[in-house]
């Protein structure tokens, strides 16, 4: 009778995930009508969200001048501590967050937590180039909006699932694998690891990641003030650790940090390509990790930003290296460009000189095992979207 009673409990828990999973209309017409959005579109459509949903008019307060943006970076702090209390959210990385808002100099290296990425969404940005690169930085900003103000496990599902988006918070992916070696969909499987985190500890870790996002990078962008915001992606079957980070020009603002347990003690690990079977061998799922790096010109300096990173792993017996510049100019901007290198020897400084001296839009290296790519969206206007993509040879 209880094991009768319990698979009938079961049945109607999975009917009603089912159920809230599929029966998601608002969810559908907001990723309708943001497909459909152009660039710029996108961006006055994420100030006018912030506006609207979060009271604060960044844009505003960003023309006021250092005052302005002293109240905004405030403004977003209040916002933040207030949906922690709201929610019931005791989180490290959000209080550290909050912290950091608050503090009027700004001057420390915000730590930004590292996404999974389902295959196609790996292969996405793998493939993407141009404007297409903007948009995807943006479309995915616009999309963690969403995410931050849904209140159900299964419009949150459906939002990630949209932008791929399969490891999220490092107990969440945890829950997800866990779910997917078990058997279930992956879009089940998400549901399940948000409901084991909470949909209110989800919201307020996607929260803190929007307003650092745009109070430390995208008010710059859109200013056209010399920042470059690079998404990197390890695609290989090696961890890759960054071994030496040289800004020549300006200052470093945001740093990617893995989510997983077995990179604790040093999280600036770019991770491996996480694949996992059945019982049979087949393939259930490949997460591949991403993170966000970004540097700017340093404020009332009259050049813009120009360094490099260092990454070791067995890929790259040499290290792999990653150049950016990012000029200051007043008339078009540019020229922006970047360069990478599987085949260099040195320190990341000597690297950043010679990215200013060889830099491209789109570059290319191989290892004999691997290879680095590093494309910048655009040459000119101060504003750099850049991706640095490791694959597989």
């Amino acid at each position: 009778m209880t094991d009768n009673m319990t698979i009938q409990n079961s049945g109607m828990e999975e009917s009603s995930m089912i159920e809230e999973l599929e029966n998601q209309p608002e969810v559908d017409h907001f990723i309708e009508r943001i497909n459909h959005m152009s660039n710029e579109e996108l961006l006055q459509d994420i100030m006018r969200h912030e506006k609207e949903v979060r009271g604060i008019d960044w844009q505003a307060l960003y023309a006021e001048g250092s005052s302005g943006q002293l109240k905004a970076r405030q403004m977003a702090a209040d916002y933040v501590d207030q949906l922690q209390s709201q929610l019931d959210v005791q989180d490290g990385f959000i209080t550290s967050a909050v912290a950091s808002l608050r503090n009027a100099t700004a001057n420390e290296v915000e730590d930004m937590p590292m996404w999974g990425l389902a295959k196609e969404g790996a292969e996405e940005w793998r493939d993407v180039s141009g404007d297409g690169l903007e948009r995807k930085v943006l479309h995915r900003l616009r999309t963690m909006q969403s995410i931050e103000a849904s209140e159900t496990a299964g419009a949150i599902a459906n939002l990630l699932l949209n932008i791929h988006i399969t490891g999220l918070m490092g107990r969440g992916y945890g829950e997800f694998k866990a779910a997917r070696i078990a058997g279930q969909s992956r879009r089940v499987a998400l549901f399940s690891s948000i409901k084991a985190v909470t949909v209110a500890a989800t919201r307020a870790f996607v929260a803190v990641q929007v307003v650092l996002i745009i109070a430390e990078i995208l008010l710059f962008l859109m200013a056209k003030d010399a920042v470059v915001y690079m998404i990197l992606l390890n695609m290989t079957d090696d961890d890759l650790t960054v071994r030496e980070i040289a800004v020549r020009n300006g200052k470093q603002i945001v740093q990617f940090g893995s989510p997983l347990a077995e990179h604790e003690s040093n999280p600036k690990v770019l991770p491996k390509r996480d694949s996992f079977e059945d019982d049979d061998g087949t393939v259930l799922e490949e997460t591949y990790w991403t993170g966000i790096f970004s540097a700017r010109k340093r404020d009332l300096a009259l050049i813009g930003t120009l360094g490099a990173l260092r990454l070791q792993g067995n890929g790259f017996p040499n290290s792999a290296y990653v150049g950016w510049e990012i000029p200051l100019t007043l008339v078009g901007g540019g020229p922006n460009r970047c360069l990478v290198s599987a085949a260099d020897e040195g320190n990341a400084d000597t690297f950043a000189k010679k990215t200013q001296d060889q830099g491209v839009l789109l570059s290319r290296s191989d290892s004999p095992s691997a290879r680095l790519t590093g494309k910048m969206h655009s040459g000119f206007g101060s504003e750099g979207y850049m991706s640095a993509i490791v694959t597989p040879i």
